[in-house]
């Protein structure tokens, strides 16, 4: 599925590249208005996610992991439009035009490149201020671990609430990035498991060592 923003987007794109084929004395003129629009729906969307702006504008309380998401895989979509779009249209421009304009078109792959790492290390950071939020608690979370049912809630041999609240919000954080390409997935949801698994096996081993329920929470 594709955010709906997208629909007006390439009908705009189409229409100009259509013109810019049919008459071609308009290619020029195509190509600047296919580069402003490529521009305004960047920094459009940027505002809106990055910049919260949608939190004033479509009165969201918060911009969530799927908000985010749905930015990337738009601005993902934007970003392979625009290769194709130029070459469409350098079939029509002359030479000279042509070299001015293609700058401008590599500067535009630039921003939207910026901007999807820019969406994926916000995705990195909220997990990261998450998992923060959890091992600050872990230290009295243990303490319970060899009372056998703990004040966590996690029986003997039962996953604590610190790993029960880690996998929840990983499972969550998948399922919200799940329309996302393959590879986008792979790179961002591996970055935060990356970034997980380093910081729960820190944790672990900063806790003082109890007894067997200790040892039965921690392998």
């Amino acid at each position: 599925r594709l955010v709906t923003s997208l629909v007006p987007f390439v009908q705009a794109v189409s229409d100009l590249l259509s013109y810019s084929c049919q008459v071609p004395q308009l290619a020029t003129e195509c190509a600047h208005r296919v580069i402003e629009i490529f521009k305004v729906y960047n920094a459009l969307c940027c505002s809106l996610i990055l910049g919260a702006g949608a939190m004033e504008n479509a009165g969201l309380k918060s911009i969530s992991a799927k908000h985010l998401a749905s930015a990337h895989q738009a601005v993902t979509f934007v970003s392979r439009l625009l290769p194709a779009a130029e070459l469409s249209l350098s079939r029509e421009l002359l030479p000279l035009h042509r070299n001015i304009l293609s700058p401008q078109f590599k500067s535009l792959a630039r921003d939207l490149g910026e901007h999807r790492n820019k969406i994926e290390q916000k995705l990195v950071k909220i997990m990261q201020d998450r998992l923060s939020a959890n091992l600050g608690v872990l230290v009295s979370m243990a303490k319970t671990w060899d009372a056998g049912e703990g004040g966590d809630g996690s029986g003997e041999g039962s996953p604590s609430q610190f790993a029960r609240a880690v996998v929840k919000q990983l499972t969550t954080l998948k399922t919200a990035l799940s329309f996302l390409l393959e590879e986008d997935l792979d790179a961002i949801f591996g970055e935060i498991c990356r970034i997980y698994d380093s910081g729960v096996a820190r944790g672990l081993g900063q806790l003082e060592r109890g007894g067997d329920g200790w040892r039965r929470q921690v392998r």
